[in-house]
């Protein structure tokens, strides 16, 4: 409400939510009971031994709405988006869903807060196709 009294925009061009969720530790080497195969990808084989990073990438077209998701292990020290995700200190695995609409629309404070809580449903709702039953137990989901 302050940007809209002070700033006055006129256009808004981007309204998203992203989640972000690292395992570190033990899990990393559990990917195989924490993770779906189509999704582990490189880091279900025995080719991960040798892989520095291995990372996936996709865009997903949906009704009103794109998703970006990004995935994979990330060694020591790294990360894919400095803005968003600071580097861990141990070797990590990566599951970076951002659902965003990139319609541009007048700039009004009541459209864009009504639409925030539907976007973040609609993403609480993609996480399962990524994980198995056992990553949400441990992590404090519902199967």
């Amino acid at each position: 409400m302050a940007l809209a009294e002070h700033i006055e925009p006129v256009q808004l061009d981007r309204v998203g939510v992203r989640y972000i969720d690292r395992i570190t530790g033990d899990a990393v080497d559990d990917l195989v009971n924490l993770v779906r195969p189509e999704v582990r990808g490189i880091t279900g084989t025995i080719a991960s031994a040798h892989a520095a990073h291995a990372l996936s990438e996709s865009m997903f077209d949906l009704p009103g709405s794109r998703v970006l998701a990004r995935w994979g292990c990330l060694p020591p020290g790294s990360t894919v988006d400095p803005a968003a995700i600071e580097p861990a200190k141990e070797k990590s695995w990566i599951l970076d869903l951002d659902m965003f609409s990139a319609a541009p629309m007048p700039f009004a404070v009541e459209p864009v807060v009504a639409e925030g809580p539907a976007i973040r449903r609609e993403d609480l709702h993609r996480l399962p196709w990524a994980v198995t039953d056992d990553f949400l137990r441990k992590y404090g989901g519902e199967p």
